[in-house]
């Protein structure tokens, strides 16, 4: 099994072990973010991953507002094991990592820290892609998941490292962008 087949394996993994426990607790259980239900978490994957033009606002600012109403109606329109079905089939072809990064104030790469780096895909190594290309550059490394959450802005909360220089890292994990 080549490393691009042990992503998308790995990331399939997790997609479908999640739509199993959403299938299993409905729509209205707790989940880690506080006042969300597993419907709101459901409307916000779907949100996340089919509507590029509200996704913007998931890390705040002036689209906010607008995200939560398009998250909201998400929730109220779609039955909820509809909204599993989108989720288990899987996002669009999308580059929102560079959509998200293309405001980094130096070069970002994204690793994966969790298979071997053996195998090469045609643009060169499959456990990282080049989300923004500057120099100098930063590689942020963890699990798929932890990589989704820090591009997403949850920075805090993600556990990844960071490799470049040290100015260079410093400079990307002190911005506001």
């Amino acid at each position: 099994m080549t490393p691009y087949d042990q992503q998308v394996s790995y990331s399939r993994e997790e997609r479908l072990a999640l739509c199993a426990l959403l299938d299993e607790t409905g729509p209205d259980a707790p989940t880690l973010c506080e006042g969300w239900t597993t419907g709101d978490l459901a409307a916000h994957l779907v949100l996340r991953e089919h509507r590029p033009d509200a996704a913007a606002g998931v890390v705040g600012g002036p689209l906010a507002g607008y995200t939560a109403r398009v998250q909201q109606r998400i929730k109220a329109r779609t039955p909820f094991p509809e909204l599993v079905r989108i989720i288990r089939s899987g996002p669009p072809r999308l580059r929102l990592a560079r959509f998200m990064l293309r405001k980094a104030p130096v070069g970002v790469e994204l690793a994966r820290d969790d298979i071997d780096t053996g195998g090469a895909g045609p643009d060169g190594p499959a456990y990282r892609i080049t989300a923004k290309n500057a120099t100098p550059a930063v590689t942020v490394i963890g699990s798929p998941a932890e990589l989704t959450m820090w591009v997403m802005g949850r920075r805090a909360a993600a556990r990844v490292r960071m490799d470049g220089t040290s100015p260079a890292v410093t400079k990307l994990a002190e911005a506001n962008w």
